[in-house]
């Protein structure tokens, strides 16, 4: 029987891991509501806007056979606390883009941290 502590700690373990799930898949599609509006605001085309989601898609389908390599070298943790750490700064970088240019790069940035933390949850 475990003790009444380490039961609570479990229960708060799995509700990080649900939480970090949901916002990573979250990612894939919270975007594609505000399309039409990145149109209007960079002045670009339905071609080249495609690209916000595109970037993300193809960065984490790239980065995510790299977590076994690299959770071996540094541990899945610390792995894990990067991709997050990375995930933040890459959703104010997109929050902040001052170009459709930078918000793309920054998306697949968020794509490829999140890619790499995928594995882990």
């Amino acid at each position: 029987m475990l003790p009444q502590v380490s039961i609570i700690l479990l229960m708060l373990f799995m509700t990080a891991i649900v939480l970090i799930t949901t916002v990573t898949m979250m990612n894939l599609s919270m975007v594609t509501v505000a399309l039409p509006t990145y149109r209007i605001v960079f002045q670009v085309d339905l071609s080249t806007v495609q690209w916000v989601l595109l970037g993300y898609n193809l960065a984490i389908g790239m980065t995510m056979p790299l977590s076994a390599y690299f959770a071996g070298r540094y541990g899945g943790k610390n792995v894990l606390y990067v991709c997050l750490a990375g995930m933040m700064v890459c959703s104010v970088g997109c929050a902040a883009s001052w170009n459709f240019h930078s918000l793309v790069a920054f998306r697949i940035l968020k794509g490829a941290f999140a890619g790499v933390s995928t594995p882990f949850t």
